[in-house]
């Protein structure tokens, strides 16, 4: 946390780490564990999944491990560490291989002991098979993880009377103060239990709401997609409002150094720029594709809210400006510690505003974004040009034609947008 060059720090752990352990040691474990996190967040995605891989291997080998001072690795972890490679293929895009990977560990993860691990273990698969646009799958996943979700099985048992028992022998102001704790622990254990709930919540609403708009079923994502954006709104509001009470507090006390204090106004100001940017695209999209546009405006709120309003109305000068201060607002995030996950989130955006061009009838505009996001893509995140005989055949292309659109299933004429 304090270390200034984070990596560098990282790097000298693991060198320390293999001078004093071997993989029959529980430390080899636990030190890949944590630094493949670290690397993870870097965008660093390759040294995060050799790592884990190294800990995986060194778990298979060697568990029980050699313990020092009582274990602290067990099964769970090593379940861990397979979501968290699915999440970092699924970060690198290599989508087929993933879908591989969990259909291997699925018979540990999904009717696994643990919850939690069931939990993300549906949430990797769907999210990976809305990636493979497999959405009828993806839909079943979705609604598995919010059958799990709404179970009450996620509730947390407080245990107050155990903690909280009151001696009537004590002193008076000692029985008041424990009631007073008791009250402030509940609060906090209810305020946590709710987080964990609208965490989760979100989880399952971004993924059938996703899946739904992207099969072009509009009228089925709408109150997924208002779900997930009331319960973002409400996790937003929520850590805002934690961060400043935490500010105000800290910044009384002498014991706490002032960095950490801008730490956390940094944090304070990162969660307004979310805001900024906008995080109501489902909404907006399938309450005008469903013909129910006044359900959005509620929801128009940042960036990218205001230009998907104005671009499906028809507003197009409106929506090339709102997507352009997206743009400049998401390449001031890319120099910051999470650059890396900004850089993808801009790519994700492109298709809307070549999408734009399209309809407002700027092909020139349209064939140079697509250019430019070819090329970029010709660069690896260390900004190594790969070869010519390095490279995989490209997915994306000039348009030189386009036709009237095409046909579902059932063979109804789905038209271009």
């Amino acid at each position: 946390m304090y270390a200034t060059n984070k990596e560098k720090a990282a790097r000298e752990l693991l060198k320390l780490s293999d001078q004093l352990f071997t993989p029959e040691d529980e430390e080899y474990f636990s030190v890949r564990q944590s630094t493949a996190s670290f690397f993870e967040s870097a965008g660093n995605l390759q040294e995060a999944s050799n790592l884990l891989n190294q800990a995986i291997k060194a778990y298979e080998k060697h568990f029980p491990f050699f313990v020092r001072y009582g274990p602290v690795i067990n099964e769970m972890n090593l379940h861990l560490l397979f979501l968290q490679i699915s999440r970092i293929q699924r970060q690198q895009k290599l989508f087929e291989k993933n879908l591989r990977y969990l259909e291997t560990k699925r018979s540990v993860l999904e009717n696994n002991p643990q919850l939690v691990i069931r939990q993300q273990f549906f949430s990797e698969l769907a999210n990976n098979l809305v990636e493979l646009e497999y959405f009828p799958e993806a839909i079943d996943a979705g609604l598995t993880l919010k059958d799990l979700t709404e179970s009450g099985a996620f509730k947390m048992e407080m245990k107050s009377d155990e903690i909280f028992k009151v001696d009537t022998a004590w002193p008076k102001e000692v029985q008041e103060q424990m009631k007073k704790s008791r009250v402030q622990y509940e609060k906090s254990m209810q305020e946590a239990q709710e987080v964990m709930l609208n965490t989760n919540r979100a989880s399952y609403n971004a993924i059938l709401s996703t899946a739904y708009i992207k099969s072009y079923q509009y009228r089925e994502a709408l109150p997924y997609s208002k779900l997930y954006s009331d319960g973002m709104d409400k996790m937003i509001e929520y850590s805002k409002r934690t961060l400043n009470e935490a500010i105000e507090t800290y910044k009384k006390s002498p014991e706490v150094a002032d960095s950490i204090v801008d730490q956390m106004k940094g944090g304070a100001a990162f969660m307004q720029q979310i805001t900024d940017l906008g995080m109501n695209s489902g909404i907006i999209i399938s309450a005008y594709k469903s013909d129910q546009p006044q359900e959005a405006n509620h929801y128009v709120k940042g960036f990218l809210d205001k230009a998907l309003q104005a671009h499906l109305s028809g507003n197009f000068n409106s929506a090339e400006q709102y997507y352009q201060q997206l743009f400049a607002l998401i390449d001031k995030l890319a120099n910051t510690k999470t650059g890396a996950s900004w850089q993808n989130a801009k790519k994700n955006y492109h298709p809307f505003l070549v999408n734009l061009y399209a309809k407002w009838g700027q092909p020139n505009k349209s064939q140079e974004l697509i250019k430019g996001s070819i090329e970029a893509e010709e660069k690896t995140v260390g900004g190594i040009i790969i070869p010519d005989t390095a490279k995989e055949k490209p997915m994306e292309g000039e348009v030189v034609a386009i036709g009237s659109g095409s046909r579902n299933e059932t063979g109804s004429l789905l038209p271009l947008d």
